[in-house]
């Protein structure tokens, strides 16, 4: 199988790269490909490799302009098979941001969820699916994410604050509840001292960033210690679409193992 570049050399999609190369990809993206070889149905995803960690941390711990510029090209990739646009005022395509190391390190490293919606489009996914509180949740966690991930701030001082916005939001969905809403949350983080902006794809960039610092994170750097797993193996992201197990009765989300996590018996285990 050959491993073909999206737009440049750092981003592929996922159903083209070698499901078997889990140092060149991470565990997690890796899975992913051997899952969609296999004909499971994966929501679509690109992964930018851990060739990237190291052209990241030679730039001084900052994602290089070529590479932001690829990430945000690449998009189009997810945009075409779901039929959603990033950031759209429609139809907004939403995704995960998520670490993918060669060697599993549960819980080590960090993940962001539901990146995509501006108020605009958050206001209309509302109204095309009825569901505002499923969206405000939704919206509202991303947001939480990125301040504690992201920003390095208090997500909980953040959710206290907006509790008066939200619950107007809530009660009254609205192009002007939301965008208030948006609003007090920017000024909020921003008073917190953070460079903060609405738009989803510098948000994207600066997530990615964000999940390469966390491979030296404390806590991950004492994982690997303690399992004798080398500090420069880098991680691996896997940007992928976003599906829900909350939006209503009949949507639902799982776990699934191929073997029995008590006592390792090779058995389907969910």
């Amino acid at each position: 199988m050959n491993d073909m570049c999206i737009s440049g050399c750092f981003v592929r999609e996922i159903d083209e790269i070698d499901g078997d190369d889990v140092e060149a990809y991470g565990g997690k993206a890796a899975g992913l490909a051997r899952m969609a070889r296999a004909g499971i149905p994966i929501p679509p995803a690109i992964v930018i490799g851990t060739d990237a960690y190291g052209a990241f941390q030679a730039e001084g711990g900052r994602v290089p302009s070529p590479m932001a510029a690829e990430i945000r090209r690449s998009l189009a990739s997810l945009e075409r098979k779901t039929g959603r646009a990033f950031a759209s005022d429609t139809d907004p395509l939403m995704v995960s941001v998520r670490s993918g190391a060669a060697i599993s390190m549960p819980g080590m490293m960090d993940t962001i969820l539901n990146l995509g919606l501006t108020a605009n489009s958050a206001l209309a996914l509302a109204g095309r699916t009825g569901k505002a509180g499923f969206v405000l949740d939704s919206w509202i966690r991303f947001w939480r994410m990125y301040a504690d991930t992201v920003l390095d701030l208090d997500d909980d001082d953040l959710l206290e604050a907006m509790q008066g916005p939200i619950e107007r939001a809530q009660t009254e969905p609205t192009a002007a509840t939301f965008a208030d809403l948006e609003a007090a949350i920017l000024a909020h983080l921003r008073d917190e001292g953070a460079e903060v902006t609405a738009d989803p794809h510098d948000q994207l960039v600066q997530t990615v960033a964000a999940v390469f610092r966390s491979w030296n994170s404390p806590r991950a750097k004492a994982y690997r210690e303690h399992h004798h797993i080398a500090d420069t193996l880098g991680t691996a992201v896997t940007i992928q679409a976003m599906v829900f197990g909350n939006a209503d009765a009949d949507s639902g989300t799982g776990v699934a193992f191929t073997r029995d996590p008590n006592d390792g018996t090779k058995r389907l285990y969910g």
